[in-house]
Order: structure tokens, then C-alpha cells, then sequence
């Protein structure tokens, strides 16, 4: 259509890569952040037909409006990241709390490197309580690719004189250890580490945000406000499905 020609035209011309296809909003909860990367074509394809069944509440428009938030999770929603501040300092690492992103490498780079923009110091760390084995390999990954700067993280639970570096409490920080307190921090050296931004992320935070508010703004200006206010509700419920199909069990081993 012609406002995503717009949209796709005016970014190009601000030479975004090709993810310049792809938005993100972001939103603040409760002190952690999360962005939803998402495909406006692919989810605008849904707006009009989405606006349409919640101007009714009978039992057939509800029927569509569970579907189409199936559907939107299906096609539309590409990643979400989801992290919070340490409650040590942990080199002022932000955690990742909740994270998936099922379309590929591509796609999961984007996913966490926005987390690494949204957290304040561009430090991030894993979960330091439950994982599952998804986000463990992707950890993994980042440890073997050795790309990311690693700041090795010391263990809070020890006497301060049996730290590994007591006199900076500054790498203090929770460990992961699984389930059981008996098990050594260095089953899983990777988590025991919070990594360093590449320097690219904000510009791609930066780029995703503003494809979002501009592929808004037009959506408003050619169908409406309630069409931007039914693609908001529809965007928040296709992240839940979206989460909810693509989330794994914790694997605390």
C-alpha cells in the first residue's frame, strides 16, 4: 500500500540496511523494559479486518478477533526482548528476563542487541535465576564467538574475603547455579559473565523505534485513530500468543 511505499522510501533514503522492514515499540513496566520487533506489512494486512470485528462484540467477532491474534503472532511478530536493572551492582549489567526470537540468526542478533540499547549502561548478563535451553545456547554462543567483551562477574554469596576480587565489590553479582546451591558456578561459565554492547545497537534501537512511529503515524492518517488504537491492541495481544508459543520451560539443571 501507499503509506508503507512512503514509509519504506523515506528510511531508505536514510540508508537503513535491510532491516529497515522491520519496527519496534518499546515500552517501561514496573522498572524493565521490553521491545517487540514486529513487520508493519504483515500486520497492517490485518488492521482493517481486525478494526472492523471490535466495532461488533457478538461471538463471531470475538471468534475472529482470537484469530487474528493467532495469526498476527504467526506472521507479524518477528522477536521480543524483555530486560531488567541487577539488584547487585553485576558492572551495572542489565538482565535478560525474557527473550525469543524463533526466525533465525538474523533475527535474534537484532532481538538482543536492542536489549543490550535498552539497558542503561549497555551492559548485559543473563537471567541469574532460571534459564531455559534456548537462551543457555544463546549465551553460548556469545561466550564461544568472543565478539562481546566480557566482564566476569564475582560471586555475592561469598564472604567478602574469599571473593575472587574483594577489594571491587563493582563485579559483585548473583551466579547462576540452576536449581542446586550445590552446583559449581563453573558447570556454566558462560552465565557467569555479562558482555558489552558492539556500539551498533542504539542506531538500530534508534531506526526500529521511528519506522514504528511513523508506519503509526500514517496508518492514522490515511484509515484513522481507531485504526492506530486497534493496531496497538492488536500488536499487544499478538505478543502474548507470540510469547506464550515460543517460550520455553525453565531447564534449571
Amino acid at each position: 500500500m501507499k503509506l508503507l511505499e512512503n514509509i519504506y522510501k523515506r528510511l531508505l533514503r536514510e540508508s537503513m540496511d535491510d532491516t529497515s522492514r522491520l519496527a519496534a515499540y518499546v515500552r517501561e513496566e514496573f522498572g524493565e523494559r521490553r521491545a517487540v520487533i514486529y513487520n508493519p506489512q504483515e500486520l497492517l494486512d490485518h488492521i482493517a479486518e481486525y478494526t472492523g470485528s471490535a466495532q461488533k462484540y457478538d461471538l463471531d467477532n470475538y471468534t475472529l478477533r482470537e484469530k487474528l491474534h493467532k495469526l498476527t503472532a504467526d506472521t507479524a511478530v518477528k522477536g521480543i526482548i524483555n530486560v531488567a536493572p541487577p539488584r547487585n551492582p553485576c558492572w551495572g549489567a542489565w538482565k535478560v528476563t525474557a527473550a525469543a526470537a524463533p526466525g533465525g540468526p538474523d533475527i535474534a542478533r537484532i532481538t538482543y542487541g536492542l536489549g543490550y540499547a535498552l539497558s542503561d549502561g549497555g551492559v548485559l548478563m543473563s537471567d541469574r535465576g532460571s534459564m531455559s535451553k534456548k537462551a543457555k545456547a544463546a549465551w553460548e554462543r556469545v561466550y564461544a564467538g568472543n565478539k562481546r567483551q566480557r566482564l566476569e562477574l564475582d560471586d555475592v554469596s561469598l564472604p567478602v574475603d574469599k571473593r575472587r576480587t574483594p577489594d571491587f565489590p563493582g563485579d559483585d553479582c548473583k551466579l547462576y547455579r540452576g536449581t542446586s546451591k550445590l552446583t559449581p558456578p563453573e558447570k556454566n561459565p558462560h552465565l557467569q559473565y555479562a558482555y558489552k554492547s558492539q556500539g551498533w545497537e542504539k542506531d538500530r534501537l534508534h531506526d526500529l523505534v521511528a519506522m514504528h512511529e511513523m508506519f503509526m503515524d500514517e496508518v492514522e492518517e490515511e484509515f484513522g485513530s481507531a485504526a492506530t488504537k486497534a493496531a496497538m491492541r492488536l500488536l499487544s495481544f499478538a505478543e502474548s500468543e507470540f510469547f506464550s508459543k515460543h517460550y520455553e520451560g525453565p531447564d534449571n539443571d
